[in-house]
């Protein structure tokens, strides 16, 4: 459950995807700033992108969901999720309603972050349906524009682009997942991670096949 730090490659099909999501970053700022609902297209999770970056077994998430870990080849439903949603945000089905000049408003979602590679993750179909849902728990008010500090949010969800999840969560003999802390604890009840259908066994089948192939290459370095 712990995925390493990385950086941006420098792929032509990356730098490209990169400048095209850059423009659109601009036009929908343009499209907010006249007054209009923020319109998120679909260029976020280009299949050269997704499939050579986020989803590829080489990639920095080896191949696998960054929720819960699960392999995403074969996956017909993995795709690509936001960490923050663009789209409003919700509380048990109701708007999540914030402080602006002029009023209370229901938060926009974090729409300006709807094209930042450090805002997309990759996620098998079970993380992506649970995802659809546009919740984000803030232990302080929530972000509602891009001069925001996002980090005085203190969010509740672990963001692996940085959180080293292993901080947070731990796994026993069993594949059960323990949460170390309140924020592990939040990740593990909010996607499932230990109720959905032998989940647990799977990650206890995925360790036990690792530690084999690890056996299998150190005997034959010998």
């Amino acid at each position: 459950m712990s995925h390493p730090p990385f950086s941006e490659p420098n792929h032509p099909k990356w730098l490209r995807w990169r400048e095209d999501c850059h423009n659109e970053a601009l036009l929908l700022a343009e499209r907010v700033a006249e007054g209009k609902k923020p319109l998120i297209k679909k260029i976020y999770k280009r299949k050269a992108v997704k499939d050579l970056y986020y989803c590829a077994s080489t990639g920095p998430f080896q191949g696998k969901c960054a929720i819960c870990g699960l392999p995403l080849q074969g996956d017909p439903n993995a795709d690509l999720i936001h960490y923050r949603p663009p789209w409003p945000l919700v509380h048990e089905g109701k708007p999540v309603w914030v402080e602006t000049p002029q009023g209370p408003q229901p938060h926009p979602g974090y729409y300006w972050l709807a094209y930042h590679w450090q805002n997309l993750l990759p996620a098998c179909g079970f993380c992506v349906k649970r995802c659809e849902t546009p919740v984000f728990p803030t232990m302080n008010p929530p972000v509602a524009s891009q001069d925001g500090n996002l980090e005085g949010e203190q969010a509740v969800f672990l963001n692996p682009h940085f959180d080293l999840v292993s901080d947070h969560i731990s796994e026993d003999v069993s594949g059960l997942l323990i949460a170390r802390t309140d924020r592990g604890k939040a990740w593990i009840s909010f996607f499932n991670l230990n109720l959905r259908d032998r989940l647990p066994e799977t990650r206890l089948l995925t360790r036990l096949q690792q530690k084999a192939t690890g056996l299998k290459q150190g005997s034959q370095k010998i």
